[in-house]
């Protein structure tokens, strides 16, 4: 009987232990099951865009007036008397003289990314567009770029137009050729490049999907993040209108609209325009976002992608495989349809994909939403024409901008819908009008598509974002003893001087100026979430039209003003000041020394506030081409001495630096930091001479 017992005790004792097994391995199913599907957030946004669009704000006061960004081709793109036709069956030609474009593609702040004119000069404008975006975006997300240096933060572009190397190709002396039109023009070095001047060491990645290109990156960001193989990820895309050629092969395929107007889902669409521009945003885990205070413009639920596989043609748009794709995107979410209140559509305006795409909505969405709940469906194609490879970004940027506003913008070009599209029978609307975007008692959602002209498509599903815990105001009493110490720095006096104007031109323009807490909210971003610079100011105020004052003497030239202190800096001192006094932190930080502002905060930190970014310099850069135009011979304008960038020379030059100088620190140095980058110069013994045969391009 004992025996009897004592294996009866020892099996409930063994049943106990696997049980307790079970639940331990159950728990941590559930946490690898929630990791591979966490919301992402989306922390900050750039982009520049047709419209005179430079950042997210104006976009969405552009959308929110119902604007259309479409203009005539610049003269100085190509020559339109040359290229153009009405007659669009003449061979060679292009039947359009409209796009959507974007200022200064041919400028680029060089000496701000320690880039030398010879190099600055070969290099794809979408490649400096991208670099400009980058900064941007982590300067909207108050992330100080230097903080990232070595860490695990992902780029993942899309990209699929190569005009200046097509240009290079057709108009560049052949002496001219070496290795910077290489790595200027690759699609690999658009993100490469990103990676290296940040020194970043997360995944990089530049592909083309063609259309879904963007889409598609952000998309394999957020899986990235998930997986854990990055803690942040900057992901868009990027595209530019620099030769001919492509539109020319478009505008002959029939792609095209020759009025110039997207007019998605109408009946008189025929074709689209193209467009160029960029966007970017930063993404990070959504429990991280949360926990490290960041502002979060929305939520990423889930994403797919895939391919249509065999269709009428390479180019023609697949209904099944969009259905397909939305709803494994819907499950990636684990959300039902009827969570979905909008969709931002492909929407390209064509007779033929335009009720592809909407007999597919309605397959996915008839079941979910009826009478009085249609599914809201529009498309930016109609505001600013069809970016190709950033046309993803673009559509999710307006989602964004609708999601924070909480409106519907209005749909633009529908006057008569398209016919073949049976209107009668769907669960969908286009909203030609704004309106407020109606929650229902839920959370509102959204979906972007994108399609690529090779098959490729993508569609991903994002959610507003309403904290559990609004983030208490900062109020802070500023008076003689605790004034607002705001520190501005930048590359040089020119910008230092632009960066001012362009926060004088912010703060007067906000209705949140005089607000509780807005002066010490401005002066901790600025402490906390700028990157400090050579060139230095720094101003001591105690009211917001006290700094309105001294930023307009500052900017006129005056001399002596109270309370700011100016300096410029060759090498940081590596010093933090223990001193907690505002007039010595002030004049220490301008002199050169690491200041830790956070003295100034030991009991309770304000709040970091969206604020204007880097004013970058716009200086011509065009690699020894003819004026498109003109015809006229041209050269890059290279009025920075090339001693003013670590990188001076060409590739030979550079690995000899790194392989032979023997000194560990040469990346780091070369990379970007003008702290630095003295000591650099002043060991690099000129001139130099390359070693024959040192490169090995495989």
């Amino acid at each position: 009987m004992s025996t009897i017992a004592g294996n009866t005790s020892d099996n409930q004792k063994l049943l106990a232990e696997a049980l307790i097994s079970i639940k331990r391995t159950q728990q941590k199913l559930q946490l690898l099951e929630a990791e591979k599907s966490e919301p992402i957030a989306i922390v900050s946004a750039s982009c520049r865009l047709p419209g005179q669009v430079n950042d997210l704000e104006s976009f969405r006061q552009f959308l929110s007036a119902g604007q259309d960004g479409i203009t005539d081709l610049p003269a100085d793109r190509w020559d339109m008397e040359h290229y153009y036709t009405d007659d669009r069956t003449t061979a060679g030609k292009m039947c359009v003289r409209r796009a959507g474009v974007i200022e200064n593609t041919d400028c680029f702040d060089a000496g701000f990314f320690r880039i030398s004119p010879k190099e600055a000069e070969k290099m794809d404008p979408q490649q400096r567009l991208l670099l400009e975006l980058a900064w941007e975006s982590l300067e909207k997300a108050n992330i100080i770029p230097e903080s990232l240096y070595n860490q695990s933060v992902g780029v993942f572009i899309g990209i699929s137009t190569s005009d200046y190397l097509n240009l290079l190709i057709r108009r560049i002396d052949e002496s001219e050729i070496n290795g910077y039109v290489a790595t200027g023009n690759s699609f690999s070095t658009a993100a490469g490049r990103i990676s290296y001047y940040l020194g970043l060491k997360g995944p990089c990645i530049a592909l083309d999907t063609a259309c879904s290109s963007s889409l598609t990156a952000i998309h394999l960001a957020c899986e990235s993040l998930r997986k854990k193989e990055c803690n942040y990820a900057l992901a868009g895309g990027v595209n530019l209108l620099l030769e001919p050629l492509t539109t020319t092969a478009f505008s002959q395929a029939g792609m095209l609209s020759p009025d110039g107007s997207c007019k998605t889902f109408d009946a008189s669409a025929n074709g689209y325009v193209r467009s160029e521009g960029g966007g970017m945003v930063v993404l990070k885990r959504l429990t991280d976002a949360i926990a490290d205070g960041d502002q979060i413009l929305a939520k990423i639920l889930g994403s797919a992608t895939n391919h249509n596989g065999p269709s009428g043609g390479l180019t023609v748009p697949n209904g099944t495989a969009q259905q397909a794709l939305i709803q494994q995107a819907l499950k990636n979410a684990k959300i039902d349809s009827g969570d979905v209140s909008y969709v931002e559509a492909h929407g390209t305006g064509t007779s033929l994909g335009d009720p592809i795409e909407i007999n597919a909505l309605q397959q996915v969405f008839s079941k979910s939403h009826g009478e009085g709940e249609s599914l809201l469906v529009g498309s930016v194609k109609t505001n600013i024409g069809h970016l190709e490879a950033a046309a993803g970004i673009a559509g999710m940027l307006k989602l964004i901008c609708q999601l924070q506003s909480r409106e519907i913008y209005p749909h633009l070009h529908l006057s008569t819908p398209n016919p073949y599209i049976l209107w009668d029978t769907l669960a969908l609307k286009i909203p030609t009008k704004k309106a407020f975007w109606k929650a229902n008692g839920k959370k509102r959602i959204g979906g972007v598509s994108s399609f690529g002209v090779n098959g490729s498509n993508a569609h991903v599903i994002l959610e507003e974002y309403l904290p559990t815990q609004e983030k208490q105001p900062f109020v802070c009493h500023i008076d003689d003893e605790h004034p607002a110490i705001i520190p501005i720095s930048a590359k040089n006096k020119e910008r230092l001087q632009a960066y001012v104007r362009r926060l004088l031109d912010f703060v007067q323009a906000t209705d949140k100026a005089h607000e509780p807490g807005f002066l010490a909210n401005l002066a901790y971003t600025c402490q906390t979430g700028r990157e400090a610079m050579e060139e230095r100011v720094t101003f001591r105020v105690h009211h917001i039209s006290e700094l309105q004052e001294v930023l307009e003497q500052y900017l006129v030239g005056e001399e002596n003003i109270p309370g700011c202190y100016q300096g410029r800096v060759k090498k940081e001192r590596e010093l933090v000041v223990e001193e907690k006094g505002v007039d010595t932190l002030a004049e220490r930080w301008v002199n050169g020394e690491a200041v830790d502002w956070n003295l100034l905060h030991t009991t309770q930190k304000p709040n970091k506030i969206s604020l204007p970014t880097y004013p970058f310099a716009r200086e011509r850069y065009w690699a020894l081409l003819t004026n498109m135009a003109s015809g006229n011979a041209n050269t890059a304008q290279a009025n920075l001495h090339p001693l003013v960038h670590v990188n001076v020379s060409d590739l030979a030059a550079q690995a000899y630096r790194s392989v032979f100088t023997g000194e560990e620190s040469f990346l780091k140095d070369h990379r970007v930091r003008g702290k630095k980058s003295c000591r650099v110069l002043a060991t690099w013994k000129w001139p130099w001479r390359p070693v024959e045969g040192l490169l090995d391009w495989r």
